[in-house]
């Protein structure tokens, strides 16, 4: 199996917990993801905004605004607390197996506490896929 760092994504977006819910959006939308990492200033994981997340804010606050926008909402206004991380140094196998039965859809990767990469179930797929043809290439 493939190490761990060699399918992760390397360069991951990221947004402080100041961010505005406005500008997470954009960033999922113009990178089309999922969702990203919130991080202190030393790239410490300290939640993380999926779509799911912004969408339940905007419907609250749509709600009690009578639909003025969502001005003033932070990224730690919507964020998940509890994140689900792995240090870069642990098995493929266990991410596989952990984003096979949760919920969320990615898991940022930590080196000394650190984000400094990001795996998602599309990346996994697109690995099962290469092992795939591969496979079938040397079945000729």
């Amino acid at each position: 199996m493939p190490s761990l760092e060699s399918v992760m994504i390397k360069d991951v977006i990221t947004v402080h917990p100041d961010t505005p819910l406005a500008e997470v959006i954009s960033l999922l939308l113009e990178h089309n993801i999922t969702g990203v990492p919130v991080v202190d200033d030393e790239n410490h994981p300290v939640g993380v905004v999926s779509e799911k997340d912004t969408l339940s804010s905007i419907c609250v606050v749509n709600a009690m605004t009578s639909g003025k926008g969502f001005s003033g909402i932070s990224a730690s206004d919507v964020m998940s607390t509890e994140v689900t991380s792995f240090n870069i140094d642990d098995n493929l196998s266990d991410i596989i197996k952990c984003l096979n039965t949760q919920d969320f859809r990615r898991v940022p990767v930590l080196s000394d506490g650190k984000v400094v990469g990001i795996i998602t179930r599309k990346d996994l797929l697109k690995l099962e896929m290469i092992r795939t043809a591969a496979e079938n290439a040397t079945k000729g």
